[in-house]
């Protein structure tokens, strides 16, 4: 038997083998980037909630930047270690610096996820993502107000567009989106209370339920919030008069002149220049 007649049988017994166990890989000539545009469509886009596949996509597109090129067949594990490397040391999107420990996981979860379900469709052998060794997460040190700092702050936003989302955060610590999805059928004045059982994803896709069942909760509203709850509501009732041919209905508590949603991302950065000419402390969950 010459050697080409021999390589010829020993490749049929290979595939025969795999077969048999069925692991056998067929050779199919895909990019990377090519495979996470069908695996997102197939696995994420209307599958998992608004802002879960957002954040799919967007780290898709920090995996897509780098290592879109490759064949998927051909990806290797010291690939996906350098390419972490890199985005940590200068891998942020728009150019300012290197992503965290924690974003470098999270965009690990999603390479993981695609490449185990390649897995499954017999496209690669194994997932090779088990293979790469992650940055252990920095411990978190919250920048925390002390009492002075606190009076300071609550007579800055005073009166201004920031004192209710500010109130609502110090006071029931709630998270930005809850906040600018609150809406008045959540407010119990007679029980001094508001149930949190929405939050706004985004200002163009509206209010929807908390991921979680656990995160549905009936809070205390002290005195002083009630008050200022009373006043924004009379203050609504105003522009419903002023502008009763435009305004719109949402029944949020949180809302334009026009009762339309304001954009907690617009917020955010407003605030974050208001705490800097008031030489106040950044606060990480409203910006």
């Amino acid at each position: 038997m010459n050697a080409t007649k021999k390589a010829a049988k020993d490749f049929l017994n290979e595939v025969e083998y795999h077969d048999r166990k069925g692991t056998y890989i067929l050779e199919v000539k895909m990019t990377l980037s090519n495979y996470l545009d069908e695996w997102y469509k197939l696995h994420v886009e209307n599958r998992l909630k608004q802002t879960t596949s957002e954040g799919y996509y967007r780290n898709i597109k920090h995996i897509k930047a780098e290592l879109g090129n490759l064949q998927l067949q051909q990806l290797k594990a010291v690939h996906i270690q350098q390419f972490y490397k890199s985005k940590m040391e200068d891998g942020r999107l728009d150019g300012k610096g290197g992503l965290s420990e924690k974003s470098i996981r999270y965009i690990h979860r999603v390479l993981s996820r695609a490449l185990k379900d390649a897995v499954k469709q017999q496209l690669i052998p194994r997932n090779i993502a088990s293979d790469v060794t992650l940055p252990k997460p920095r411990r978190y040190q919250a920048e925390v107000y002390d009492k002075e700092e606190l009076v300071d702050l609550i007579n800055a936003v005073k009166g201004t567009e920031f004192e209710l989302p500010v109130i609502l955060s110090l006071s029931l610590g709630l998270r930005r989106r809850e906040i600018f999805g609150m809406t008045w059928d959540q407010v119990d004045f007679k029980n001094k209370s508001v149930t949190i059982d929405k939050q706004l994803i985004k200002k163009k896709y509206g209010l929807t339920s908390p991921k979680t069942e656990d995160s549905i909760r009936t809070l205390p509203l002290p005195d002083t919030l009630i008050e200022i709850l009373m006043q924004i509501k009379k203050s609504q009732k105003k522009d419903i008069m002023r502008n009763r041919d435009k305004y719109k209905e949402h029944n949020l508590v949180i809302c334009d002149e026009y009762g339309e949603l304001k954009c907690p991302n617009y917020f955010s950065k407003t605030f974050a220049k208001f705490l800097e000419l008031n030489e106040l402390k950044h606060i990480a969950s409203m910006t």
